[in-house]
């Protein structure tokens, strides 16, 4: 296909004239080392939290994972605002750790600090998730709410699609990595508590 080919090459380019965006975690290349946590850590990495349609496709990811088999760690970027969805998402998640905007080497190495068996990122507007897949920072990377983007970055293995209904079998085509899809819709919005209320004619300058 020649749009993955593109990416492909534009990959390559980027990994030739910056060599040091392959960076790996040195304790990846011991992997497995056995009994090294109790729990498979599983790490979610995300830019803004604060979008209700992704936060909650984070949350639901994260909340719906067995804890007795799966340990999940949320990074987000430090200076994300306080609000409800950033609550709810870092409550789904057993541990939260912030990193900056736009330093890659040190979210590497914040992200490098936790031995994640799998790390999952967007590939989104910070220079930081974009470039994650480059670098081997766990066993098993891969990237997601991609739609049907790929960056064709090296070091990740898969492209985990929330929703089997926003990929088609055409697109399927368009992606370097090895797909991964969750069946059904990945949308689950919050509704508005609503309070009741007597509203009249006049209210909605209708006359009586």
């Amino acid at each position: 296909d020649s749009i993955i080919k593109l990416r492909r090459q534009i990959a390559a380019f980027f990994s030739h004239s910056c060599p040091e965006l392959l960076w790996a975690a040195p304790w990846v290349s011991k992997f497995p080392m056995t009994g090294r946590h109790p729990r498979i850590r599983v790490g979610v990495a995300v830019s803004r939290c604060s979008a209700l349609h992704i936060s909650e496709m984070q949350r639901l990811f994260m909340a719906n994972l067995d804890r007795n088999r799966f340990e999940v760690i949320f990074f987000h970027l430090h200076d994300e605002p306080e609000n409800e969805y950033r609550t709810r998402a870092e409550a789904a998640a057993d541990k939260v750790v912030l990193f900056p905007w736009g330093d890659l080497d040190r979210f590497r190495r914040i992200v490098a600090r936790e031995e994640l068996d799998v790390l999952l990122h967007e590939n989104t507007i910070s220079p930081s998730l974009i470039f994650a897949g480059f670098a081997r920072l766990a066993p098993v990377q891969c990237v997601f709410f991609d739609g049907v983007q790929s960056n064709a970055a090296p070091n990740d293995d898969y492209n985990f699609i929330f929703g089997a209904d926003c990929c088609s079998n055409e697109t399927r085509s368009q992606f370097a990595e090895k797909l991964v899809t969750l069946s059904g819709h990945p949308y689950a919005p919050i509704f508005p508590e609503l309070k009741h209320q007597e509203i009249s004619r006049r209210d909605l300058g209708v006359p009586d």
